[in-house]
C-alpha cells in the first residue's frame, strides 16, 4: 500500500545520517529491491542490512549487485569487517553470501544452522 511504500522511501535516512547508505531498486514505480550498510558499534566493522528481493526479482543478479555495491561503498568509507545476518531457511543468501567469501562466525555448518547466525568478510 502507499503508506508502506512512503515507510520504505523514508528508510534511506536511517541508514545514511549514520554515516551508511541504502538503496531502493524501483521498477515502474515499484520497490522490487533493498540493501542497507552502516558502521557497527565495534570499529572498523559494518553491517549489511534489508538485502531483500522481491520473489518475482529474484536469481536475476540483483541481490549480487546490491550487494556489492554495499560493500564497495563500506570498504571505500575504511570498513575491514562486513557482517551480516542469516535465517537458516535463506539458502539462496547463503550460497551468494559464500560466493562473495563471507565466512560464518563460529564453528559450525550453515547448512545445518537452526537459528538465526551471522556471516562476516574481512577485508
Amino acid at each position: 500500500d502507499s503508506r508502506a511504500i512512503s515507510d520504505l522511501r523514508a528508510l534511506p535516512q536511517s541508514y545514511t545520517n549514520k554515516g551508511g547508505e541504502f538503496w531502493l531498486v524501483e521498477v515502474q514505480d515499484a520497490v522490487v529491491g533493498t540493501a542497507g550498510i552502516r558502521p557497527s558499534a565495534t570499529s572498523g566493522m559494518w553491517n549489511l542490512e534489508c538485502l531483500a528481493l522481491v520473489p518475482a526479482w529474484r536469481g536475476m543478479g540483483l541481490g549480487r549487485m546490491l550487494a556489492e555495491k554495499a560493500i564497495q561503498f563500506a570498504r571505500e568509507k575504511g570498513a575491514t569487517v562486513i557482517a551480516v545476518r542469516l535465517h537458516p531457511e535463506m539458502k539462496a543468501a547463503l550460497s551468494l553470501f559464500e560466493s562473495l567469501r563471507f565466512h560464518p562466525v563460529g564453528d559450525f555448518d550453515p547448512e545445518e544452522a537452526t537459528q538465526p547466525f551471522e556471516m562476516r568478510r574481512r577485508f
